[in-house]
């Protein structure tokens, strides 16, 4: 009783001292346990105490057990432990108490980003019951609970948990040099971690590591800040429930502000969804018109008429005949070998309202099929100069079409007459060809395609064909293509009118409107400005073919717009004035490229700024650098170049993969899903 009542006193007289109540240790001080135990006794014996050195000893064991098996203490504990080694006297008690208050309220103990982190260190170390230098001779038992998995995860994350050899901790230096280079880029442990997180967030043990923080990982990075992708990795490295739940509502919201998705984001959107089955209709054409592949996995999920529904809504945003028809295919069960029958239905109204309905069977799809090979034999045998042996070849696919027409039984004459009328057009074109009726041939085959299509053609039958006449009408019709896909041309005022204050025309209308919001600027004046041009860098290589074709109809429609035109593969091609460059010149620059793979973009930039002021550049590309020693990285760090230096810059890509450089402030991107919006951003712009 008497021991009892002595304490108590001693408690009572050093809460007066200090005026501390049960605030714990380690929100006021970061320095580890023996520091402070050191630094407690030198202070002890500087106030005249005898403090052996094997009391100090002592009571740094009994603060670490004390604190390995709470977790936390408060300074009346630390000074109850302390007083219980130390003092000897009644008189040590105050002293002793005085110390400790001014070694907690001193400058030292302030809470640095570098104590910070320390101290977050050793407290992840104890719930782990590790210590500086230990080895780690079984990790899994750390999966035992969420806050075990959190700790181990945070001290992977930071490097201080090592694996050579064997799992190990690293010691109190290496601790101490890791908390000092993280303290320099971060304001304490929590931070450091979220760091460390979004600087390596592309690294798939980092992510795996991010995911065992659980529902936790929320207070350290904002997930609606990360691609779906990385989400995607987490949401299958994670084992908690609630945080895979917000990871596919979170990535069911970034999809819906998205226009389009890259082919990966769409596979690996459609895993999160399908498992937490969140899959709406809205999400599912994104998907289908993203990446056509994942049209086999959803077709597992929803009705053959539903899927085939999103199928043809995507084509019809697509625009794409080619992607259409295999989305299509897949949508119905058949193989790739009928993708030219859905272009031919997706080709006709009639046809695809039948399709719609369920009224195609399996025998006008494989007519269909018969009919487009034909077709597309009859463009080899024009591409390479009247091509006998094409030209038979269709002749006999039209042949094993009649056949299957003739015992052909449908219920709905519409589809039938539809298919005899397609049947009958294409003979009449083998007929023709086989007859030396050329141009009839040639201008009934350009009827049936796009403008960027039919040109294409017209290029590779002038460019190949042997035969002069071929020739020269391929280029006749080239001609009469391009004036038809230009159309009118946009006249543009290279004069734009601004308003401002200071000498010149009033305007009227802008000053009554300033006068009646009490603004001081008035009166408001008219004055002409220069507008200037664009300058146009379009990448014509195998993968961005098509597109360079569109880029260069939109620019010659917008030629007083454009200052300047670079196309460039592995070569760059300058074309200063593209309204004095004859347009079939450059329909062969474009649509001369050798399918090698090359593109060097960084020489076409430095090309395309050589010799003008800063103005408005547009870049069409997919930015793949394959001219090394350059990569991608070093195409975004030039296009930040650029804007340093005052260009506008604005980016227009496919969507054909996540780009490094979309991230980049003050780049404006667009992305498209097909070549025809070129122009409709070029309008924009």
């Amino acid at each position: 009783m008497l021991l009892r009542s002595f304490y108590i006193n001693a408690l009572m007289r050093l809460r007066l001292l200090t005026r501390f109540s049960k605030e714990s240790l380690e929100n006021n001080h970061t320095d580890t346990i023996r520091e402070l135990v050191v630094k407690i006794g030198n202070e002890a014996r500087r106030a005249g105490l005898k403090v052996s050195t094997s009391e100090l000893v002592e009571f740094s064991k009994l603060l670490d057990i004390y604190y390995s098996l709470s977790e936390s203490f408060t300074v009346d504990d630390l000074y109850l432990v302390a007083c219980s080694v130390i003092c000897k006297r009644k008189e040590d008690k105050e002293i002793l108490a005085k110390i400790i208050k001014e070694i907690i309220n001193s400058k030292d103990s302030r809470n640095t980003p570098f104590k910070d982190i320390i101290r977050g260190i050793y407290r992840d170390l104890n719930r782990l019951g590790l210590h500086p230098g230990s080895k780690i001779k079984k990790p899994r038992d750390f999966n035992s609970s969420e806050e075990l998995r959190a700790a181990y995860a945070r001290l992977r994350l930071l490097g201080v948990l090592q694996y050579r050899g064997g799992s190990y901790v690293l010691n109190e230096a290496g601790i101490r040099s890791i908390a000092k280079r993280l303290s320099k880029k971060s304001n304490g442990y929590r931070d450091a971690v979220s760091r460390i997180i979004l600087a390596n967030r592309h690294r798939e043990a980092v992510l795996s590591l991010a995911a065992q923080l659980g529902s936790e990982l929320f207070e350290y990075i904002d997930l609606k800040n990360i691609g779906i992708n990385d989400l995607a990795k987490i949401y299958h490295y994670s084992r908690d429930k609630v945080l895979r739940r917000q990871i596919a509502s979170i990535a069911h919201t970034i999809a819906r502000e998205r226009e389009v998705l890259t082919e990966e984001e769409a596979y690996n959107l459609l895993n999160v969804l399908r498992k937490e089955n969140m899959l709406t209709e809205d999400i599912l054409e994104k998907i289908v018109i993203s990446n056509p592949r994942t049209v086999d996995n959803i077709r597992k999920i929803v009705s053959k008429d539903t899927l085939l529904d999103i199928a043809i809504k995507s084509i019809k945003r697509l625009g794409n005949a080619s992607k259409g028809a295999e989305i299509t295919a897949k949508a119905l069960g058949l193989s790739s070998g009928y993708r030219g029958a859905i272009q031919e239905i997706l080709r006709n109204n009639s046809l695809l309202e039948a399709l719609q309905k369920g009224e195609i069977d399996g025998q006008a799809i494989e007519i269909l099929n018969r009919i487009a090979e034909a077709r597309n034999l009859l463009s080899k045998s024009l591409k390479e100069g009247l091509n006998t042996a094409y030209s038979d070849y269709a002749l006999s696919e039209l042949e094993k079409a009649a056949s299957i027409l003739k015992n052909m039984h449908s219920d709905n004459d519409k589809v039938m007459k539809e298919i005899k009328r397609i049947y009958e057009s294409v003979m009449a074109q083998a007929k023709l060809l086989t007859t030396g009726d050329i141009y009839a041939v040639l201008k009934s085959k350009v009827r049936e395609m796009g403008p960027a299509d039919a040109i294409r053609f017209l290029y590779e039958v002038a460019a190949h064909s042997k035969d002069k006449k071929l020739r020269l009408l391929a280029l006749r019709l080239l001609s009469i293509s391009i004036k038809r896909a230009i159309g009118n041309k946009y006249t543009i005022n290279r004069w734009a009118t601004k308003t401002r204050k200071g000498q010149g025309r009033i305007d009227v209308h802008k000053t009554i409107m300033l006068l009646l919001r009490w603004r001081q600027d008035v009166p408001v004046a008219r004055q002409k400005a220069r507008r200037k041009g664009i300058v146009l860098v379009v990448d014509k290589s195998a993968s961005m073919n098509a597109y360079a074709v569109n880029a260069l109809l939109a620019a010659t429609a917008l030629a007083p717009f454009v200052r300047k035109i670079v196309f460039f593969d592995s070569d760059v091609y300058v074309v200063n004035r593209i309204d004095q460059v004859p347009i079939h010149q450059l329909i062969s620059m474009v649509l001369g490229t050798k399918f090698y793979g090359y593109t060097n973009i960084i020489k076409a930039l430095e090309e395309a700024v050589k010799g003008l002021s800063p103005t408005k550049l547009v870049l069409i590309s997919d930015l793949k650098q394959t001219v090394r020693p350059y990569t991608e990285a070093d195409v975004c760090k030039k296009l930040s170049e650029l804007r340093r230096r005052g260009w506008i810059i604005v980016l227009i890509v496919p969507m054909i993969k996540e780009l490094l450089c979309t991230h980049n402030e003050g780049i404006r991107v667009y992305t498209i899903s097909h070549p025809n919006d070129i122009r409709k951003v070029l309008l924009k712009l």
